[in-house]
């Protein structure tokens, strides 16, 4: 059991750098040289929310019951919650919690944010 956690949360780390890779060839092809740097620290942070996820729902194997993924939905609040506390700026914070789209009826999206200019550009490329 103890190997598949590691296993689990490897692939976390492997996640997050597949999406670090993947907005800097976009933003390179993009030409977007300042936005570059923001979009890099959003992609380091934005499943930060899945932090505060019991692992035996995040790495469940199988499908999740309507319940588990309401619990898995709730990362990008979280996320942008946690951020928020540890004073990210507000333009990480919201493409964090857009960042699986901003009109996605998978998720929940409680939060009463509308998203600042410069996220509305840039949540597609993360």
């Amino acid at each position: 059991m103890e190997n598949a956690f590691i296993y689990d949360c490897y692939n976390v780390f492997k996640h997050e750098e597949r999406v670090k890779g993947i907005v800097s060839k976009i933003a390179d092809e993009l030409q977007m040289v300042d936005e570059k740097i923001i979009l890099m620290e959003a992609a380091s942070v934005h499943d930060i929310g899945k932090d505060f996820i019991s692992p035996n729902v995040l790495f469940r194997r199988g499908s999740l019951s309507k319940a588990e993924w309401y619990v898995i939905s709730k990362h990008i609040e979280i996320g942008y919650l946690r951020l928020k506390e540890l004073g990210f700026d507000e333009v990480i914070c919201q493409l964090c919690y857009f960042h699986h789209g901003m009109y996605n009826d998978k998720y929940s999206y409680d939060l009463d944010i509308t998203p600042l200019p410069i996220v509305k550009e840039l949540y597609p490329v993360l």
